[in-house]
């Protein structure tokens, strides 16, 4: 059994970008978190069958998993997409096998647990609602009006309902329409300019690159003392090896200097643990601080 690779704030991270959590908060998600464990199968392997009970929901960090109907692929589902949701919850045995295409690892949430958390939790029921298919949204709410807060006449979905959707969808298609072929007139334009002068753009291309690196040089010179000018990865088999230390914004990189020197003293050490990190997230020392001021909120409150 392989061993958990994603701390809780990763986990965060990943579930508000699965759609049925897009308008959850952080607070709601890290309940939400704490209950799901990491799980990982190898293609060919069987998550559930047809006609078979459904205990649980998972949300596919890596990989794909075909979903089958009658021996007969239906879909696909993919990374940040979600599985077994509709039956988990409805306790109803599955109505599709699910297969492992590649090698998979993905969360899994224990439906009982689910169920807990959307019957005490209004809030994250509204969030749930806004982004689910009809028949998980049933699903949902019938959850939720089980549970210990009374829903009463609450309008659901009231703030997910556009009655002008389809004008501002038409609006919307003939905007990108319009954006597209502006783009494309602009890639032609670029194309005859970059081979009028190749030779120019390839210069002023290096000199950029050089320039870059000088800021990031001399910033990480100025704070740290160190001298990226001949960095070497130290760590091998890290997600950043070989990657230029620019690939990564430059504010994200001091920061988490900043926070990987509380494990060692070598700041050059330090920058590779951060680049691996940004490597996966680019924002993680972001979300990092955005969670150490939610905590430090959190007790100050309680006093």
């Amino acid at each position: 059994m392989k061993q958990p690779t994603l701390t809780a704030v990763e986990k965060v991270i990943f579930l508000k970008s699965v759609d049925i959590f897009k308008h959850a908060t952080i607070e709601e998600l890290g309940g939400v978190a704490a209950l799901t464990d990491e799980v990982h199968f190898r293609p060919g392997d069987t998550i559930y069958r047809e006609g078979e009970p459904v205990d649980a929901i998972y949300f596919v960090l890596k990989g794909r998993v075909a979903v089958e109907g009658n021996g007969k692929a239906v879909r696909e589902v993919g990374e940040k997409q979600a599985f077994g949701t509709v039956a988990a919850l409805d306790r109803n045995p599955a109505v599709h096998t699910v297969k492992a295409i590649d090698p998979v690892h993905a969360l899994k949430l224990n439906a009982q647990d689910f169920d807990d958390i959307l019957s005490l939790d209004f809030e994250l029921v509204q969030a749930v609602s806004c982004e689910s298919d009809p028949y998980f949204f049933s699903s949902v709410k019938k959850i939720s009006s089980t549970g210990s807060k009374k829903i009463g006449k609450t309008p659901w979905r009231k703030s997910c309902v556009d009655p002008d959707w389809a004008q501002r969808e038409g609006k919307m298609k003939k905007n990108i329409f319009l954006l597209i072929a502006a783009i494309v007139i602009m890639g032609f334009a670029f194309m005859l300019a970059l081979k009028s002068d190749h030779t120019w753009a390839q210069t002023q291309l290096r000199q950029s690159v050089e320039r870059k690196f000088e800021e990031y040089r001399t910033a990480i010179k100025d704070s740290y003392q160190v001298d990226i000018k001949n960095f070497k990865d130290k760590i091998p088999g890290g997600m950043a090896d070989g990657k230029a230390i620019t690939n990564y914004d430059l504010k994200e990189l001091l920061e988490g200097i900043k926070w990987e020197r509380e494990h060692t003293n070598d700041s050059l050490l330090a920058l590779e643990m951060a680049m691996d990190h940004l490597e996966r997230i680019p924002d993680y020392y972001t979300h990092l601080l955005i969670m150490e001021q939610g905590c430090a909120e959190e007790k100050f409150r309680g006093m």
